[in-house]
């Protein structure tokens, strides 16, 4: 398989006798410029509309292949469209391959091959939206730690992996509990069924509606490097569900129209995912997978992944643009650490992921995930220690991230979460918590890599490094 535009790397340049170059002759004096300048700046985030990128790539073979990056036309198609889906409900009007371009032009296109084009800043996205992760896991040559898969009772869990702060995959939970949710979401056709046709779902930065959705799931060759992920919190907000794995939500006190943001539909295509990340607020989690095949890789607290960099407060992560170009970058790395843990999560299994622990996902099939954070024993204390000490990376509140909010405000309103939730939850469990809550309120937290670090001010009692055992 070759780039549609016959992009080549970079290295090419010198293996290639009689090498054609084009770049200099085509682009004059904005040569001196890095291709990423160029299409991000020049071209993507600039103002030029649909009509001005067509002529512009007309005036050379490297124009031509600059002003055809998906990006841009994806972006293009954002601004035409905003918010929206509805024009790939409409292709039938189109009769070739369908694209970011011809949704906007609303004419068909037709790549061309250029000659003589040479550049990894092009090549490479193409490379990462083409290959699989599969290419990668069988050339390894460093065998990461298995995250153990197994059928256990719920005593069991809490023991040996809640309490212990250890991941695992769950067999069999939801065959036995939720044999009604499998039925139902075990499809992209039936999952439309389920919400209505009419229901709106968060798409990444985007609220479209379910059958827009489904439409570009429909068009593979919609989707890029990193296709479009539904992370929707709203969708089965208001289900009622329990399991006795997981008995204990502590954040529950706090009632669903003031706890943070807690439990997501999960919906995407082959290679779409989540780059790595540590859950919000300190909290657990589990993935309860549907449909489909999940590649999942994981790091116990304070190893951060190599390639990525956390801000300083951990609110913030910067990584890779795209989960395969970490994958290809970064992961031989990562196993080099010694500390990876991995495993394919299948449909029936769920995951669960102890607070602190950096993780990543890759959709290895389409699939249909429901996946929730949660506050038990094992976690309460980091949770206060976080709410208490971490205010800038305290998310998922309703009106706490306003952009027309001034800093301290933002600090002032996050800082309200602790105080609230500390009252209710002693008032919640009268003599439980009285004691821990005044050891977190004296105490000077910090953070290491997002990992909750020991407390440097102690009062007797709990260690910061130990879990807080209620039952």
């Amino acid at each position: 398989m070759s780039h549609p535009y016959g992009v080549q790397p970079e290295g090419n340049r010198f293996l290639n006798s009689g090498c054609d170059d084009c770049r200099d002759r085509g682009l004059g004096t904005l040569a001196r410029l890095p291709d990423s300048f160029l299409i991000d700046h020049l071209l993507e985030d600039s103002y030029l509309g649909p009509v001005c990128l067509c002529r512009l790539s007309r005036v050379s073979r490297v124009f031509y292949v600059y002003c055809h990056v998906e990006s841009i036309w994806r972006w293009q198609y954002m601004r035409t469209f905003p918010a929206s889906f509805q024009a790939i409900l409409e292709e039938a009007t189109l009769t070739s391959t369908l694209c970011w371009k011809s949704l906007v032009t609303r004419v068909p296109h037709v790549a061309l091959r250029m000659r003589g084009v040479y550049s990894d800043y092009l090549f490479h996205p193409w490379l990462c939206a083409t290959c699989g992760v599969a290419d990668h896991l069988e050339g390894r040559t460093v065998t990461p730690h298995p995250i153990p898969k197994a059928a256990m009772d719920p005593a069991t869990f809490l023991r040996e992996y809640e309490s212990k702060g250890r991941p695992c995959v769950l067999q069999g939970v939801i065959q036995a509990n939720w044999q009604h949710l499998l039925e139902k979401f075990e499809t992209f056709s039936q999952v439309g069924e389920t919400l209505g046709q009419n229901r709106r779902v968060q798409c990444e930065a985007m609220c479209v509606t379910w059958p827009e959705y489904y439409a570009y799931l429909n068009h593979r060759e919609l989707h890029s490097e990193r296709p479009l992920y539904l992370f929707d919190p709203e969708a089965l907000r208001d289900l009622n569900l329990s399991l006795p794995y997981f008995p204990h939500d502590f954040f529950s006190v706090l009632g669903k129209d003031t706890r943070p943001q807690y439990r997501w539909l999960v919906v995407g295509p082959e290679r779409s995912g989540s780059s790595f990340h540590i859950d919000p607020n300190a909290t657990n989690a589990w993935n309860a997978l549907f449909s489909g095949k999940k590649w999942w890789l994981m790091l116990p607290p304070g190893v951060t992944p190599p390639g990525v960099k956390p801000s300083a407060d951990g609110g913030d992560v910067t990584t890779s643009p795209s989960l395969m170009e970490w994958v290809m970058n970064w992961y031989p790395a990562a196993l080099r650490t010694g500390h990876c843990y991995e495993t394919v999560c299948e449909a029936g299994e769920i995951m669960y992921i102890p607070s602190g622990w950096w993780h990543m996902v890759i959709n290895l099939t389409d699939c249909i995930a429901l996946t929730q954070n949660y506050v038990g024993p094992s976690n309460v204390a980091k949770v206060l220690r976080f709410l208490r000490h971490k205010k800038r990376a305290i998310t998922g509140c309703g009106g706490m991230d306003d952009d027309e909010l001034d800093g301290q405000d933002v600090i002032a309103r996050r800082g309200e979460l602790f105080d609230v939730f500390s009252t209710k939850l002693i008032k919640a469990f009268p003599g439980k918590y009285e004691e821990l809550v005044e050891q977190v309120k004296g105490s000077v937290s910090c953070e290491l890599d997002g990992s909750i670090a020991p407390v440097q001010k102690k009062r007797k009692g709990l260690r910061a490094s130990e879990p807080f055992t209620l039952f």
